[in-house]
Parts: structure tokens; sequence; C-alpha cells
């Protein structure tokens, strides 16, 4: 199993996964311009791709989704809610010979890959964690969530290599430039993950599971930055276990589990 993520931020999240011939995304929160030129960057088409797995229905992962599914035909993979939310949202139906309904912890399976949608606490209908396997390799991805469940921290024993969120710094967001309503929401239990909730989950998977590579995602650039949050995490990281902070807008390396 091969990943790379093209963006991670609230400006935009998209990642592809692949193996062999097949190759899909994990929400689609940029342009489909801007996706093109991604894959182009690192040799692949946007024809290549098999379908779109989407999160939950905010714009930051599903900014591209309508091209994708109108023009180019994409199979879009989501729940009935982030469906109906979608189509509110941009004000088109989605033909539904192109809808593959997602389920609540009922896997799925794209070609070879069985993925496991874990409902998380965030402020929009039907948000979800998604489990990765293919053969005995895992990858686990949580962004967008305000507190850990314990669906995630099984999935986290049984990790290779996990991106999670670490939006916010506890300490930056009170003095951050958002509203006192914004910094609440980013507080609670249906926001977003801070460093010190990350770094118990990163604490948890380093002597709990079997984790290889953490990582961090989704970062801030108004209340957080790539180092605070790894300076963090990084107390955590036991012998073995690498870890980095995703690209905010520019595409990371390509992973291999």
């Amino acid at each position: 199993m091969k990943y790379i993520s093209l963006s991670s931020s609230s400006s935009g999240n998209c990642y592809l996964i692949e193996n062999g011939d097949t190759r899909f995304l994990i929400d689609a929160g940029l342009s489909v311009k801007r996706i093109k030129a991604l894959l182009a960057e690192i040799g692949e088409e946007l024809t290549s791709i098999k379908g779109v797995v989407l999160t939950h229905s905010h714009r930051d992962h599903t900014k591209g989704v309508p091209t994708l599914v109108y023009r180019y035909n994409l199979p879009l993979y989501c729940t009935k809610s982030t469906l109906q939310d979608l189509e509110k949202n941009t004000g088109r139906e989605v033909d539904r010979a192109l809808w593959r309904e997602v389920e609540s912890h009922k896997e799925f399976e794209i070609d070879n890959f069985s993925l496991l949608p874990m409902p998380v606490t965030h402020d929009t209908r039907d948000c979800h964690a998604y489990r990765v396997k293919l053969g005995d390799k895992v990858l686990t991805l949580a962004t967008d969530l305000g507190k850990a469940t314990s669906e995630l921290m099984e999935a986290v024993k049984i990790t290779d290599h996990l991106i999670i969120e670490s939006n916010y710094s506890e300490t930056l967001l009170q003095v951050s430039s958002y509203t006192a309503f914004l910094r609440g929401r980013i507080d609670s239990d249906n926001g977003h993950l801070s460093n010190v909730q990350t770094g118990e989950i990163v604490d948890f998977a380093c002597k709990k599971g079997r984790v290889k590579h953490i990582h961090l995602a989704h970062i801030s650039a108004n209340s957080n930055t790539p180092e605070t949050a790894l300076n963090y995490s990084k107390k955590f990281v036991t012998d073995g276990v690498e870890i980095d902070a995703l690209p905010r807008k520019e595409i990371s390396e390509m992973w291999e589990i």
C-alpha cells in the first residue's frame, strides 16, 4: 500500500491511496485543477482514480467533488446524510448510479482494499475516520474530530501507519484572532483535536500498538505550528517509530507500508 497527502489543512484536504492499478482519494477539498496538477507531479492522471471516499461534507474536504462526480463520473463513497448535505451545498443532484452508500461500522471494498468507516464527533453529520486495510497492512486516517472514540483506539492498536489530526495548541488558540464562539467550537468535543489530545493518542499507539509511522495532520495556521505540534507529540514516540507533520498546502512524500 502506498499513500500520499496532496493537502492537509483547513484550506483543503486530499489523500491518495494506491496499490498497483488501484487508486482512490480520501476527500477532495481542492479544486480539480489543483488535484490534477498535484497528481501530475507524481506521474499520475485523474483518469487513473477509481473513486472518492468522503469523511464528511465540509467544503475543505469536498470542494472538488462536484466536478469529479459530475464531469469525470468518479464513483462517490459516502453516507446518505453526507450525500444530502453535499447536494444541498452545491445545489446539484449526484447521479445515483455513481453513489456508493457507506454505513458506519460496516466495511466496504475498493478492489483489494477494505475500508472501515468509524464515526467520530464533529460539527457536521456523519463524520468518519477510516481504517484502510490491504492484506495485513493497515493505515488509519482520522482528522476533524473533537475526541477519540473507543473504536478509533481499537483501530490504532493494529495500525502500521497513522494519519492523525493535531489541529491546535490550547495556548495559541486562546490568543488567536478567532472569535470566542469559534474558539469554543474548535475546543469542544465536536471540534478538533488539540496537541495534548493527539499526544495521548500517539502515546497509546506507541505503547499499545504496532505503529511505525505517524503523520500529524490538519494543523491550524492560526492556532498552531508544525513545530509546536511535533515538539509535543515527539515526547511520546518510542524507538523505531517515525513522526512528521504533513505539509499544509503542498504535496508530501509518498509512503509505503
